[in-house]
Order: C-alpha cells, then structure tokens, then sequence
C-alpha cells in the first residue's frame, strides 16, 4: 500500500487507522506512532502500520472476539474504510 504525500505520507495510516475505527465506534488507543486499538464491549481490532521505505507501507488489521463472526465483520469493517481513503 501506498503513503503519497498528498496524504500525509506514512503518518497518514495512523491517521486512517482512527478514522476507521472510531467510525466503528470503538474506543481508540494509540501505542506508538503505527500501532492502534479500537474495542467495544465485546471485540477489540489492531491496525499495524508498518512503514517499507519508498513511500510505501504495510497494514494489518486483526480483530478478536468470543464470536468469529463479530470480529471477522468488524475488521472488515475498518479495512474497507481505510481502504476507501484511496491513500493505501
């Protein structure tokens, strides 16, 4: 995935990372600059941003929850949107 300039270069994965979650409506933490937690009563999410050099960035989004279902809707939920930034 990219991190143009125009968006904010690498910082804007983190800046996407809260956006998506707290669209969510998940409590945001943040752990250092590229990583972040979203959680709700029952589900926590992890974006990962990782940044490759050359404008370029890995991002990993995981959730957890005593339902699959929950958490596999919800971190698609977050990657879609940070997806659809069309800066990744």
């Amino acid at each position: 995935m990219g991190a143009p300039q125009h968006c904010g270069g690498v910082n804007f994965c983190g800046i996407s990372a809260v956006a998506a979650l707290q669209k969510e409506g998940l409590h945001v933490d943040k752990s250092g600059p590229f990583l972040f937690f979203g959680n709700n009563q029952d589900t926590r999410v992890t974006v990962i941003c990782t940044s490759l050099g050359g404008g370029k960035m890995a991002v990993a989004v995981v959730a957890a929850s005593a339902s699959s279902d929950s958490a596999e809707a919800l971190r698609n939920k977050v990657r879609t949107t940070m997806v659809g930034s069309r800066c990744l």
